[in-house]
């Protein structure tokens, strides 16, 4: 009952941040490709540079960068990768933080989303609080945001700090129309920077 009132509390919060508006610019976060180095073994790390727009007599506006499951995106302080998508109906008993079975609404269904956010900065300890700095959005533009049932999921995603140059891998669950199409998961990666990583999960 007492998680069930903190996160009521933190819902609204992200409401009420949600709701504030800002003039600052969209800036795209970037690609993150990891390859193999084959003769020393280890993984090979490479963000791709962003594009120069191309000088126009009328300025366009800057084209939202997409990202698809399993790849990653960095504001050169953060790497989000999207592991998975799921959709149910009913989430059972799963985790030791619910007694209780939780079940989408009529019409509606969960979508858990399996993620992981690595800290790259070599000195900062960083802590993302996805119950703010997240949400779902569809095709008519509506946003949804954190559900209560995260709570019911195995290994859930903490929100807890993450220490200079770790990672920290879990679900979260946010629930939709069963109809809702084009749906995107949407990770700001700072409430004070106006930088949000796009991803495409239906």
């Amino acid at each position: 009952m007492k998680s069930r009132i903190i996160l009521l509390a933190l819902l609204i919060l992200s409401v009420v941040i949600y709701g504030c508006t800002t003039d600052v610019p969209y800036e795209p976060p970037q690609k993150v490709i990891t390859s193999a180095d084959n003769a020393n073994g280890k993984n090979i790390v490479q963000i791709v540079p962003k594009e120069e727009p191309q000088r126009q007599a009328e300025p366009e506006p800057p084209k939202v960068t997409e990202f698809k499951i399993g790849e990653t995106a960095t504001d050169n302080q953060l790497r989000i990768t999207v592991n998975s998508v799921d959709f149910k109906k009913v989430i059972d008993f799963e985790s030791t933080f619910s007694t209780i079975p939780f079940e989408a609404k009529e019409s509606n269904e969960f979508v858990v989303i399996d993620l992981t956010i690595e800290n790259i900065l070599d000195d900062k300890t960083q802590t993302p609080v996805l119950t703010v700095q997240s949400s779902v959005m569809d095709q008519d533009g509506y946003n949804y945001l954190y559900d209560t049932a995260s709570i019911a999921v195995d290994k859930i995603y903490d929100n807890k700090d993450i220490l200079p140059g770790m990672k920290k891998r879990g679900k979260v669950v946010y629930s939709v129309p069963e109809d809702a199409t084009d749906l995107k998961f949407l990770f700001k990666f700072d409430l004070f920077r106006d930088k949000t990583a796009v991803f495409d999960i239906k």
